[in-house]
C-alpha cells in the first residue's frame, strides 16, 4: 500500500510518468488484481515501445491467466525486438511458459541455450536436469514410443541422474535433499530401461513385419490393377479390331450393292444396242425377203407365160398390181419405222450404222424399182 501510495504521489506530480504507472501495474498484479494489472502495462506499452520490462510483465500476466500461447509470442517478440538472445533470466521465462504448456522439448532447447551462455548457474543446471528426467519419464511411459527414442530418453535419463548426484554434494542454496532425491527416482528409472527397450525393439520389429506386410499387399494390389488395365486394354484392342473387321465387311457389301446397279445398267445398255442392231437386222432380212419373193415371183410368172402366155394374162396383170401395192405398202410401213426408231434410237447408233441402214434402205427400193419393171414389160 505505501509503494502504491508513493507511485499514485508520482503520478500526481508527473502524469506522464511511465516508470511511476508500470510501478502501479507491478504492484497491482503482486495484489492479484491481474486484470487491471494487465490494462496498466497495455496503457504503458501505447505510451512507449522502447520499455522491455512492460514486455515480460505482461507476457507474465498472461502465464498468469495460462494462456501460455500468448505469454510465449511475448517473452518470443521481446527476445526479438531487444536482442535479448543471450538474457538467461528472460530465456528461462520462456522455458517456464513451454514447460507450462506441456511442450517439454521446447523447455529443453530454451534451458540448453540458456546453460550455454551460463553454464555454472546451479539453478539452471537443476532446471535442466529435471525437464531432462520429465521427458525421459513421459516417452518411456508412452508404449507407442519408437526404439530411438527411448534410447535419446535413456541417454536424458543419465545425464539428469549424473546432474542430480553432482548437485547433491555441493554447497550451495540448492536443496541437496531435492538433488539425491531426484538421483535416485532417474536410478529406478534407468533400471527398468531395458524393459523398455525390449517394448520398443519388439514393437518396432512388429510394426517394420506390419509395414512389409503392408508393402507386399500394395505391390500386389498394384499388379492386379495392372494386369486389369492390361485385360481391358487386350479387349479394348479386339473390340475395335472387331469393329475394323465389321467396317471392314461392310464396306465391302456397300461397295458390292453399289456396283451391282451399275453393272445392270450397263448390261441393259448393251442389250438395248444388240436388241437395236437385231431389229435392224430383222428389218434388212425382211427387206431382202421381199426381194427374193418378188425375184422368184417373177420368175415363176415368166415362166407360167412362156407355157400359157395368153390364158393367164389378165390374172398376172392383177397379180402383179397387187403385190406392186403390198411392196408399196410394206416400202411406206418400213420407212415409218425406221423414222420412228431414228428418231428415239439415234443416240444408241452410231453414224455408221445409219448409213448402212439407209444404203439398205436404198437396195431394197432399187430392187422393189427393178422387179415391178420387169413386171411392167412382161
Amino acid at each position: 500500500d505505501r509503494a502504491l501510495s508513493f507511485y499514485k504521489a508520482v503520478l500526481c506530480a508527473d502524469p506522464r510518468n511511465i516508470w511511476a504507472a508500470h510501478g502501479i501495474g507491478c504492484v497491482l498484479a503482486h495484489k492479484g488484481f491481474v486484470n487491471e494489472a494487465r490494462d496498466v502495462f497495455a496503457q504503458v506499452r501505447e505510451a512507449t515501445a522502447d520499455f522491455p520490462d512492460v514486455w515480460i510483465n505482461i507476457a507474465h500476466i498472461y502465464v498468469e491467466q495460462k494462456q501460455y500461447t500468448a505469454a510465449i509470442q511475448m517473452y518470443e517478440n521481446c527476445i526479438k525486438k531487444f536482442s535479448r538472445q543471450n538474457n538467461t533470466e528472460l530465456l528461462q521465462y520462456l522455458a517456464r511458459a513451454h514447460f507450462k504448456a506441456g511442450q517439454l522439448k521446447e523447455c529443453k532447447t530454451m534451458l540448453l541455450k540458456a546453460r550455454h551462455v551460463k553454464p555454472w548457474d546451479p539453478v539452471l543446471t537443476f532446471n535442466l536436469a529435471f525437464v531432462q528426467k520429465r521427458l525421459a519419464v513421459t516417452v518411456l511411459q508412452d508404449e507407442t514410443s519408437s526404439f530411438s527414442s527411448v534410447c535419446e530418453a535413456i541417454a536424458d535419463l543419465n545425464m539428469a541422474r549424473c546432474t542430480f548426484n553432482h548437485l547433491s554434494k555441493l554447497n550451495e542454496v540448492l536443496n541437496q535433499a531435492m538433488a539425491a532425491d531426484e538421483a535416485r527416482i532417474c536410478q529406478d528409472l534407468l533400471s527398468q530401461a531395458k524393459y523398455h527397450l525390449d517394448r520398443a525393439k519388439s514393437r518396432e520389429e512388429q510394426e517394420r513385419v506390419v509395414r512389409k506386410r503392408q508393402e507386399e499387399e500394395r505391390e500386389a494390389q498394384r499388379k492386379r490393377q495392372l494386369e486389369l488395365q492390361q485385360q481391358a486394354e487386350q479387349m479394348r484392342l479386339d473390340r475395335e479390331r472387331r469393329l475394323e473387321e465389321e467396317r471392314g465387311r461392310f464396306l465391302e457389301k456397300a461397295k458390292q450393292i453399289i456396283i451391282e446397279p451399275v453393272v445392270e445398267v450397263c448390261c441393259l445398255f448393251s442389250s438395248f444396242k444388240i436388241y437395236g442392231g437385231g431389229s435392224r437386222k430383222r428389218d434388212d432380212f425382211i427387206a431382202s425377203g421381199d426381194e427374193e419373193s418378188s425375184d422368184g415371183s417373177n420368175e415363176a410368172e415368166a415362166g407360167d407365160r412362156s407355157e400359157n402366155v395368153d390364158s393367164v394374162g389378165q390374172q398376172k396383170q392383177k397379180k402383179i398390181g397387187n403385190k406392186r401395192q403390198s411392196s408399196e405398202s410394206k416400202e411406206g410401213n418400213l420407212l415409218r419405222k425406221k423414222s420412228r426408231f431414228s428418231t428415239s434410237r439415234d443416240d444408241g447408233l452410231s453414224a455408221k450404222q445409219r448409213m448402212r441402214i439407209v444404203s439398205k434402205a436404198i437396195v431394197s427400193d432399187s430392187s422393189d424399182s427393178s422387179s415391178s419393171g420387169e413386171e411392167d414389160e412382161h
